[in-house]
């Protein structure tokens, strides 16, 4: 099973923290058999973003970290594509709204076009 979870570490928009000092965890449960591969869809129609990839039926917990972190959140919203790694299907998650430093949980299904992402804390 794949799972993300964490506690939010959204700092107030008044907090003098740096790009570099954004994290934001991505939690991930894979319910689904084939090894998933994420990435971060920009809304503006640039190229996707590799996050990680997430062994099937497992969890794990994905870091985003620094400017990668402030760049794709602080665009308000965030889709995610999902690539299995033995399929050329794929799925693209609806756009979720998400503040710098907040954190996603992501529910793969074994129906693909199933899977969600929630905001977390």
């Amino acid at each position: 099973m794949l799972g993300v979870s964490a506690c939010s570490r959204s700092p107030e928009i008044n907090d003098a923290l740096s790009p570099r000092d954004l994290t934001s965890v991505l939690y991930v449960e894979n319910r689904h058999w084939d090894t998933i591969r994420i990435y971060f869809l920009p809304d503006n129609g640039s190229s996707s973003v590799r996050v990680g990839a997430v062994g099937g039926s497992s969890s794990q917990t994905i870091e985003v970290k620094g400017q990668f972190a402030a760049s794709i959140l602080s665009r308000g919203r965030v889709r995610l594509l999902l690539r299995p790694l033995a399929s050329r299907r794929s799925f693209v998650t609806a756009p979720v709204v998400v503040s710098p430093g907040e954190d996603l949980q992501l529910f793969v299904e074994t129906q693909l076009d199933m899977s969600y992402t929630v905001p977390v804390g």
